[in-house]
């Protein structure tokens, strides 16, 4: 059968698959092949072994034992490996794991038909073991194993305290990428952070509130390797108006409350009433809440939670303790005056002097609030019960007129001195207004009214539901009757200007004032004021953008202000120099005016220990323009002379002071290696651990060299000319030395076989697997073998026999040279009467006896007296075989 076949061959060799046997037999229908499976018959797994004809060739393949071993491990390849061997071995051929392989997710994949070894064409269908490598399960020739990493890298960026990329655990979620980049800094609006990840070859972005995933509010997300975070800036103002020191609008920090806004804005001023304070969220007057924080002098008082967070472009309002009380007719003093809250009718009338000579002893109330009056009030009733109900409590805006004893009339509005005033019988309009100092500037001469009166009775200011009888110019000058009331209105207006100006708060222009006439009358711009970007609030319209600068300079209009609207300067914005390169912290950065090149490397963290001082790059007209060269360095500290001043714009370009080289082939461990500035062939060489064992030190081959490089003559003078200076991108090739040898003959394992240098012959012996048990050690021959690229050739003659002896001389190997190792042992056939009749192999020296004994003895009716031993050459007689045992 086959089995005995291969049992005469010696049996399948370490290296052959006996799985995959070829039996090749030709008859009268031609010739064919069948595979047969050795090894599953010799264990009766595969049925019985197929009965041999005349003529049969059987052929046992090499097994195919390489594996590829990917992903993270010290040198990922293809590997020899021996049969039987398990995942444990593949990977301590491969360098064993890195530090960042996830051991418990290893993968092997069954490779393709290849026929020379390994395919790396993997897919999901070719998956055959996943899971830990303590399982240590067995590998197959062709297997494709794969070690996944198990960190993560993500990049995070903008408003954290230290911005860059983080090695994390696989799971990890956003939190511990803010924590690992040290948390959000103070300027940081969590709310908004941008989430930028990439799956399936597509980018996808997405807005991640930190904030709410801290408090629990929201799941935390999971990052992937490559995924980036970016914090932005909080760019929401809170605007703080009323009663305070400084009005205007600020940036606070998350978690803000209201009374730290107040604080930043100067606190309250002396006639601010904490009981009236007003919150609009998102300044939104819809939207607004009224806050008690104190009352009297107390600052604060009551629990937190009348200390309320603030949030976004939330606007607040302290109100005033002082109400405005205009006092008019025949009192010592008529004019508006500023009174507590709570004061009461009589307060006022203190205030302006008391009632007049001229004045009569009741009071007119005319309230702001509703437009409704109460007359005769009786001032001696409440002197003597100022707790009486007539004696009413005042609120801002209120009027309060003690009419006179004579004929007289009231002049309101935008005159000097409003009030009421003697006139004669016949009073005109314009001797009423002479009488009250005149109109003001602001005054709308051509919009006068005059509301009739009684006429004998003293004047009546309750205007409402009458009718003026005269609305016109004032150059018309009618005739007005006593009592009558004049009222002049305005053509100002108000309005309100905060940030950076000389005197934030309101101002009172006249119609058709524009924004520049706004920012004048509060004191102008100052120097940390942006006149470019002043925003503009109307209600009822979206908040737009004015260039005050550029309306001066003729390039835009000014924009007409209307009654209520608001105006804000922002600080400027300083300009931004980007550092890049060798530097702590690549980045953008707001520099003061005249900072200076150290001044912008010292934002960025300072230079690396890798930096360049002596080339750093300043391109002032962008990237595409042409660059100014820095050197900062005089000797070995950095010099404060060469520090040119950076302009806003201006990019800096710290360089690296290292190169970068490839050390391939044959070296000890190839690979790219980043060395310093000025180094060397044989600096590139030591880092790479040398000259590997099998490689070629004598023809190495350097980018930048002009020729071979004789490595062992640069080490005995490294000034050769071969020891050139190295730039980033040359690339060091080691060849493999030709050192392969051919072994023959009665070994283990005859081949080709690749040896160190100095090998000797005893080496070349091992590498084959040492000698069979027959070999003639004492007879060993060494040819020359023919010169042939990248190997041996098996051509050899009596001309080219080198040496021929006994192995223990153990003679030095060359490259290329065929060592054969000859058989000791002798070929005998015995047949007749023995017990396994046949051809045998004795060694040499063997005796007639031997032989017999090899065949299994004598059998019962054999002769052992007459044995005939046939010798070629010799002819033949007879032994007495039993006579010789005996």
């Amino acid at each position: 059968t086959v089995l005995d076949a291969i049992a005469a061959a010696g049996g399948i060799r370490a290296d052959g698959d006996g799985a995959r046997v070829i039996l090749t037999r030709a008859d009268g229908e031609g010739t064919r092949s069948m595979e047969i499976d050795i090894e599953g018959i010799s264990r009766g797994e595969a049925g019985s072994a197929p009965v041999l004809s005349d003529g049969d060739a059987i052929y046992v393949p090499q097994a195919l034992a390489q594996v590829a071993v990917l992903g993270e491990v010290g040198r990922p390849g293809v590997y020899r490996v021996e049969r039987g061997a398990t995942l444990m071995d593949v990977l301590a051929s491969a360098g064993g794991p890195t530090d960042r392989a996830d051991l418990s997710q290893v993968k092997m994949y069954e490779g393709g038909e290849a026929g020379s070894g390994v395919s790396l064409e993997i897919a999901d269908d070719s998956l055959v073991y996943t899971g830990d490598i303590l399982d240590n399960p067995k590998v197959a020739a062709g297997n494709v194993i794969v070690v996944p990493a198990g960190t993560i890298k993500v990049h995070v960026a903008g408003r954290v305290v230290r911005p860059g990329s983080y090695v994390l655990r696989k799971g990890a979620g956003v939190l511990e990428a803010v924590v690992a980049a040290g948390g959000t800094s103070a300027s940081a609006d969590g709310s908004r952070a941008i989430l930028t990840a990439q799956s399936d070859g597509e980018v996808r972005a997405m807005e991640v509130d930190i904030d709410s995933i801290l408090a629990g509010k929201e799941k935390d997300l999971t990052l992937s390797d490559g995924d980036s975070l970016f914090v932005p800036e909080a760019t929401a103002q809170v605007v703080v108006l009323g009663e305070v020191m400084r009005p205007g609008a600020y940036r606070l920090p998350q978690g803000a409350r209201l009374l730290d806004a107040i604080g930043v804005a100067g606190g309250p001023s002396a006639r601010a009433s904490l009981e009236k304070v007003s919150i609009y969220s998102g300044g939104d007057s819809s939207l607004k809440s009224d806050v008690v924080l104190g009352s009297g002098r107390a600052v604060y008082e009551g629990d937190a939670r009348e200390n309320p967070y603030l949030g976004p472009d939330d606007v607040v309002v302290v109100g005033s303790r002082a109400i405005s009380v205009s006092v008019a007719g025949g009192v010592a003093r008529p004019g508006v005056y500023e009174l507590a809250q709570g004061a009461r009718i009589l307060d006022a009338i203190s205030a302006a002097g008391g009632v007049a000579a001229s004045g009569k002893k009741v009071v007119t109330h005319a309230r702001h609030d509703d437009g409704s009056a109460v007359s005769d009030i009786d001032l001696d009733a409440i002197g003597e019960d100022p707790m009486c109900e007539a004696n009413a409590h005042l609120a801002d805006g209120d009027v309060l007129y003690v009419p006179e004893a004579r004929r007289s009339v009231a002049v309101l509005g935008a005159v000097a001195r409003p009030g009421v005033y003697a006139v004669d019988d016949t009073p005109t309009l314009l001797e009423a207004l002479a009488a009250s100092g005149g109109p003001k500037q602001d005054a709308d001469l051509s919009q006068v009214r005059v509301y009739t009166g009684v006429p004998g009775s003293f004047v009546d200011l309750s205007l409402t539901d009458r009718e003026p009888v005269y609305l016109g110019d004032v150059e018309e000058d009618p005739a007005i009757e006593a009592g009558s009331v004049v009222v002049v209105p305005s053509s100002a207006i108000h309005v309100y200007v905060a940030g950076r100006v000389a005197r934030p708060g309101m101002v009172e222009l006249i119609e058709g004032a524009t924004c520049l006439d706004a920012i004048a009358a509060a004191g102008g711009v100052t120097s940390q004021g942006d006149g470019s970007r002043i925003a503009l609030a109307r209600k009822g319209q979206e908040m737009s953008e004015i260039d005050i600068e550029a309306a001066i300079r003729g390039e835009a209009e000014y924009i007409v202000l209307l009654e209520g609207d608001a105006l804000f300067v922002p600080e400027v914005i300083p300009g931004q120099v980007v550092v890049l390169g060798e530097v702590a912290r690549p980045g953008a950065y707001r520099l003061p005016d005249g900072a200076k090149l150290l001044d912008a490397i010292g934002a960025a963290g300072g230079a690396t220990d890798r930096a360049m001082l002596e080339e750093i790059s300043i391109f002032s007209e962008g990237l595409d323009g042409k660059p100014r060269y820095v050197s900062i360095r005089e000797g070995d500290s950095i010099g404060a002379s060469r520090n040119p001043e950076v302009l806003p714009g201006d990019v800096i370009v710290v360089p690296r002071g290292t190169v970068k080289v490839n050390v391939i082939g044959s070296a000890a461990r190839p690979g790219m290696y980043e060395l310093p500035q000025g180094a060397r062939v044989l600096d590139a060489l030591s880092a790479a651990g040398g000259i590997g064992s099998l490689g070629d030190g004598s023809h190495v081959i350097c980018s930048s060299a002009p020729g071979p490089v004789d490595v062992k003559a640069l080490v005995a003078d490294p000034s050769g000319a071969g020891n050139v200076l190295l730039s980033s991108g040359d690339v060091i090739y080691v060849p493999e030395a030709k050192r392969q040898i051919a072994v023959l003959g009665e070994v283990a394992r005859p081949g080709v076989y690749m040896l160190a240098a100095e090998a000797t012959l005893m080496d070349a012996l091992a590498a084959a697997g040492g000698p069979q048990k027959h070999a003639a050690l004492d007879g060993v021959r060494v040819y020359e073998g023919s010169d042939v690229e990248g190997g041996a050739s098996l051509d050899i003659a009596d001309e080219k026999l080198l040496y021929a002896g006994d192995v223990k001389a153990n003679p030095k190997l060359s490259a290329g040279q065929i060592v054969v190792v000859p058989s000791g042992a002798i070929h005998v056939q015995v047949a007749g009467s023995v017990s396994r009749p046949g051809g045998f192999e004795l060694g040499r020296g063997a005796t007639i006896i031997e032989a017999v004994t090899a065949a299994g003895g004598i059998r019962a009716d054999g002769d052992g007296a007459g044995v005939v031993v046939t010798r070629q050459g010799a002819g033949a007689h007879i032994v007495d075989v039993d006579e010789a045992m005996a």
